[in-house]
């Protein structure tokens, strides 16, 4: 019996013993501080692309960044300091929403610009504003990554540009010859996509048509961001930026 009860007695104080250790282990394994990421690639047509760190001095894209031509890698978790948040979930950042929503915006302003470059022609630029749209939607929905949190985004812009596509088509002038333009500033960029001009007697229909597409776009964004709810700042920031998008067009 004595030797029994010394058994246990050496079992408990040999667990006592090592079971700190183990989990001191396991809890300094659970806070090693995350691994160095996440990485961006800001692209534009001028120049190769720069692979930039984040970090908290960064500022959004200059005025000189121009057109709609963006590539967000996956992010992996480590420090966003505009999130105030030491370890963000994979995928998200501030820096890459900045980035997206900077494209949105420069999408209006290209289509502006590429269109009245025509305009010494004597051309409607306005017939070929929502084709214009398209073009943009579906270049940088394409330049973006096929995983991670921002694939709902990327996959509503394709679809509002294919459903911009059909407006265009069932209310094309095929009188009117494509045109293809280059963006603002660089005069030894490919040219874009031909862009086709809707009928003068349509136009008012069709834009219609399209602020209908480019809204039901800001609404799923809004809600695909939903769930999960680290997406909501993220996802509401570039349902903004649609939602500008809707605001030139009607306004054109």
């Amino acid at each position: 019996m004595k030797t029994q009860r010394y058994t246990k007695l050496w079992a408990v104080g040999w667990a006592l013993a090592v079971i700190p250790l183990i989990l001191s282990g396991v809890t300094a394994q659970a806070f090693e501080p995350p691994k160095a990421g996440p990485k961006i690639i800001i692209m534009d047509n001028a120049a190769p692309a720069l692979l930039l760190d984040i970090d908290c001095e960064y500022q959004p894209p200059s005025e000189e960044f121009t057109g709609p031509v963006v590539s967000l890698q996956s992010l992996s978790d480590s420090e966003d300091c505009n999130d105030n948040n030491p370890t963000p979930p994979i995928g998200l950042s501030t820096r890459a929403t900045d980035v997206l929503v900077k494209a949105l915006s420069d999408a209006d302003r290209t289509c502006n610009d590429i269109l009245l470059a025509r305009r010494q022609d004597g051309v409607n630029v306005d017939l070929f504003r929502i084709d214009c749209y398209r073009v943009m939607y579906r270049k940088l929905a394409q330049s973006m990554p096929t995983s991670g949190d921002y694939v709902p985004i990327r996959a509503a812009l394709l679809d509002a540009s294919d459903k911009l596509g059909q407006i265009v088509r069932q209310n094309q002038d095929t009188s009117i010859r494509p045109v293809k333009v280059r963006e603002r500033g660089k005069p030894d960029a490919p040219a874009t996509e031909a862009l086709r001009a809707v009928r003068a007697d349509r136009l008012e229909v069709a834009t219609a048509q399209a602020e209908a597409v480019l809204e039901e776009t800001a609404i799923l964004i809004l809600r695909s961001g939903e769930i999960p709810v680290r997406r909501n700042i993220h996802y509401a920031r570039v349902s903004a930026a649609v939602e500008e998008n809707i605001a030139v067009l009607r306004s054109a």
